[in-house]
Formats: structure tokens, C-alpha cells, sequence
């Protein structure tokens, strides 16, 4: 027996696992980003190939710091909490698998009948915009003559 027992298993795993994944990135980013917005890159040297310019990268990791240390705490434990809330946490596994189990019942539309009602919604769009700047440039000669 694990641990600590999945909530209901093998249920909306695709939406659970995706949910976490994509906590898991942002998490990490975040943490990335508290630690410090862009590394400090040093050019090196520059390698010439056929008229090519080509310069190096030397890229080296500070030494550990209290902010890095605080970074990864953060982002470390951001990450176990979406691990709770995405396998562990009935309430929010259980809207992740309705919402799995709706997805599925979704009638996705063929790429032709994706084509179609965009090019539709597109001349919609380009005749309203026509419309719109022929009644203001009535509205505006109308205002120009009256005021």
C-alpha cells in the first residue's frame, strides 16, 4: 500500500497529469524568475565558419545563495501542493475528472468545418469593419458641415 493512496486512481488521469505538468512549468518559471529575471551571460569568443559569425556562450551557475535557497523552497513547495490538489485533494479531483469525462463527450468539429466557420466569421468581421468606417466617415463629414 503507497503512502500516501491516490484518490480515485485511475480516474481522469490525463487531466490530472496535465494539470500538474503545467503547475509543475509554471512553478518553475516562477521560481526561475524570483531567483533572478536573466541569467548574466558572458561572450567568450567568437568562432568564424564560411563568413558565419558564431559567438560562444560561457554560462555558469552563482554559487548558492539564500535567495536561491528560498527560490527552491518556494518553488518546491508550490510543486508538492499541486500534487496534493491535483491526486490527493477529493474535491479538486473530482472536478478534474467531470471535467475529463465531459471533455469526452464534446463533438469536435472536422478541420473543414473549422475552415468554413472561420472563413465565415472573417467576412463577417471585414464587412461589419466596412460598414462601421462608411458610417463614420458619414458621421463625421455630417458633424464637420454642422459644427
Amino acid at each position: 500500500m503507497p503512502l500516501l493512496p491516490i484518490y480515485k486512481k485511475k480516474q481522469g488521469q490525463v487531466v490530472r497529469w496535465t494539470a500538474f505538468l503545467t503547475f509543475v512549468a509554471l512553478w518553475l518559471f516562477a521560481t526561475y524568475r524570483c531567483f533572478g529575471s536573466f541569467p548574466e551571460w558572458e561572450w567568450t569568443s567568437t568562432v568564424y565558419m564560411e563568413g558565419i559569425v558564431i559567438p560562444l556562450i560561457d554560462y555558469s551557475l552563482p554559487v548558492v545563495t539564500p535567495k536561491l535557497l528560498v527560490s527552491l523552497g518556494i518553488g518546491l513547495l508550490l510543486i508538492i501542493m499541486s500534487a496534493y490538489f491535483c491526486f490527493l485533494s477529493q474535491r479538486t479531483s473530482d472536478f478534474l475528472i467531470d471535467t475529463e469525462s465531459e471533455m469526452r463527450k464534446v463533438s469536435w468539429p472536422t478541420m473543414k468545418e473549422v475552415v468554413k466557420s472561420s472563413t465565415v466569421v472573417i467576412i463577417a468581421i471585414i464587412i461589419l469593419a466596412l460598414y462601421l468606417f462608411v458610417v463614420d466617415i458619414g458621421f463625421d463629414s455630417i458633424f464637420q458641415r454642422v459644427f
